[in-house]
């Protein structure tokens, strides 16, 4: 078992997270500047092998972006996301698994949103 942790913070690395801030790096203000969106983003987790070919992993992350105004009202300023998973390996090459995720966004103009999703997955490594 172990427990895995992650934090990022600074500016200008909004849209690598793909729904972050609209995906925009920066913003222009409401005095014409262009302002670069600073952002933090943090995941836990946790990864515990029953026995040899069965594992599990939870983990818990959020992120926050400091809106600008300018931005469209439907970027989005925060998500928190949770996730958890079991994983068989019968063989050193091929995985199956079944995962649920649950998430929620916050965008600028006050509107929010809640999903939930259960997928499973097959892997083979050549």
């Amino acid at each position: 078992s172990r427990f895995l942790a992650q934090v990022a913070f600074g500016k200008g690395f909004a849209s690598y997270l793909e729904q972050a801030a609209g995906g925009q790096d920066a913003a222009v203000d409401g005095a014409g500047n262009l302002v670069v969106l600073p952002i933090t983003i943090w995941t836990i987790g946790y990864e515990h092998w029953w026995a040899r070919s069965w594992t599990t992993t939870l983990s818990y992350g959020q992120y926050d972006v400091t809106g600008i105004s300018a931005m469209p009202g439907s970027s989005q300023l925060g998500a928190k996301n949770f996730m958890g998973n079991l994983i068989w390996l019968p063989f050193k090459k091929f995985w199956v698994g079944v995962e649920f995720q649950w998430g929620q966004r916050r965008d600028l103009n006050g509107q929010n949103g809640e999903a939930n999703r259960i997928m499973w997955g097959i892997h083979y490594t050549f």
